[in-house]
């Protein structure tokens, strides 16, 4: 049951982004937070399995550098956006 409605939610996602991707105006930003040993990698895995990785862009964050600290916690992810397309 639950492969079956893994792989129903692969296909929906595998089609949303090709319409992102067609349509060239909007993007998808996913933030995964957690302590390390969280499952961040696995979630990754299974939601990502199947969708095409020319769409995606992935970057790690790691610990908060001195001059980091001093901004929002999110300013980092503003750094690393990738374009839209």
């Amino acid at each position: 049951m639950a492969n079956t409605l893994l792989e129903q939610n692969r296909r929906e996602l595998t089609k949303a982004q090709e319409l992102l991707y067609a349509n060239n105006s909007y993007a998808l930003l996913v933030i995964l937070q957690g302590m390390d040993a969280a499952g961040k990698d696995g979630i990754i895995k299974h939601v990502m399995y199947g969708v095409s990785a020319q769409g995606c862009h992935l970057t790690s964050i790691n610990q908060r550098s001195p001059m980091e600290l001093e901004h929002n916690f999110l300013s980092r992810q503003v750094v690393a956006l990738a374009e839209k397309g």
